[in-house]
């Protein structure tokens, strides 16, 4: 559980810093308009740090599993985020 929710707060954290300090073309300029490609690819990357950095902590034998696991739930994040953001608008 506190997994998923570091991966999460990373996301949003990395995404957030990717995209104001990149910035570049719009995710889904109908539903969510201040989120860009380069926010998704920094909360990638950042909730990949912090999945590797948990499972080094934790001493796994396989980080780099975490890593990938921790990208794969930032974009399931987003998606959901997306999702959220375009019922509020409906």
């Amino acid at each position: 559980f506190f997994f998923l929710l570091l991966v999460i707060w990373a996301t949003d954290i990395g995404g957030y810093a990717a995209g104001r300090s990149i910035g570049g073309p719009k995710l889904a300029p109908r539903f969510s308009p201040k989120k860009t490609w380069a926010g998704l690819v920094g909360g990638m990357i950042a909730a990949a740090g912090v999945g590797y950095a948990v499972a080094s902590v934790d001493s796994a034998a396989l980080p780099w599993v975490a890593a990938l696991a921790g990208a794969v739930l930032a974009v399931v994040g987003q998606m959901g985020d997306l999702f959220e953001s375009y019922m509020k608008r409906r």
